[in-house]
């Protein structure tokens, strides 16, 4: 759970109650295929790759 840091008892109770009542207004999605997300994994990983800028040894991303 998320840390609150300067926040009263009854601030993170509220906070933690709206957590809640929105979980609970949220619908599952039925989807009638499985859903293929090995594209969006690998580019959300060359993205964040390159954007922590190492160094590399030739110069070039490892892919």
């Amino acid at each position: 759970m998320m840390q609150h840091h300067g926040l009263t008892d009854q601030q993170r109770d509220l906070i933690c109650q709206h957590r809640k009542y929105c979980l609970s207004c949220a619908k599952h999605i039925n989807s009638p295929e499985k859903l293929d997300v090995t594209e969006i994994a690998t580019a959300t990983s060359r993205h964040a790759g390159r954007s922590a800028a190492l160094p590399y040894a030739d110069g070039l991303p490892r892919v």
